[in-house]
């Protein structure tokens, strides 16, 4: 096996999981701030991000791990895009 190139980042799965929960995060805090609309995220994206949310939050991870920050995502998201067309939040 081959050592990484000089400069690259090598991402564990903990830091990716890491990266996209603080990634949702920074979305909730713009949808709690500037409403479900204040940033434009089309349907299926808005989708997507809450099943990514929920399959993280499903993971078996470390004990304190974003724990209960992953279902405060999906929660706050969730209520924020419940309305919206194209949403359904049973399947989600």
């Amino acid at each position: 096996m081959c050592d990484p190139p000089t400069g690259s980042v090598v991402f564990t799965q903990k830091d990716i999981h890491y990266n996209q929960v603080y990634f949702c995060s920074q979305v909730a805090d713009l949808i709690v701030e500037l409403g479900p609309n204040g940033i434009d995220i089309l349907t299926h994206v808005k989708i997507e991000l809450l099943e990514s949310i929920q399959e993280v939050g499903h993971m078996e991870l470390p004990t304190g791990w974003f724990g209960n920050s992953i279902s405060e995502l999906s929660s706050i998201l969730m209520k924020a895009w419940s309305n919206e067309q194209g949403i359904d939040l049973q399947r989600t």
